[in-house]
């Protein structure tokens, strides 16, 4: 009897939640969207120039590559307001490889043109993937 009332009250609060239909949001002005007003961040000279100014200063004597041939991290930033770099982290398997990365990440001096949004700088987040082919 017990299993039944509980079979009952679950089935009950199953398609009382099931039952509910989603808001949509809607916008109250259509004309503003911010992939218009929105430009990111950018490395003096582009997105090129960073990737060969990371790999040139690479150090790949201290990398273990684990048995594997490559070895690959994201290295992930916030560019500041100011075009300097913050919160950098790196995600990926190999340690030593991520350290790496972090390094040469922190060693860059040269200033980003930050991003702006409606003409203001604000802060954009910015991923960098780093492969290396051991051999």
């Amino acid at each position: 009897m017990m299993k039944n009332i509980i079979l009952l009250f679950f089935c009950l609060v199953g398609i009382v939640l099931f039952g509910q239909t989603v808001a949509t949001p809607t916008l109250t002005d259509k004309s503003e969207t911010f992939e218009q007003d929105l430009k990111g961040a950018n490395f003096p000279g582009g997105n090129d120039a960073f990737t060969k100014l990371v790999y040139s200063k690479f150090n790949s004597g201290l990398i273990d590559c684990q048995d594997q041939d490559i070895q690959r991290t994201m290295i992930e930033f916030i560019v500041e307001k100011d075009g300097t770099l913050s919160n950098i982290k790196a995600i990926g398997a190999n340690g030593s490889l991520n350290k790496e990365g972090i390094r040469i990440v922190k060693s860059i001096t040269e200033k980003w043109q930050p991003a702006t949004l409606k003409g203001k700088n604000v802060r954009m987040n910015f991923k960098q993937p780093i492969k290396l082919v051991c051999q």
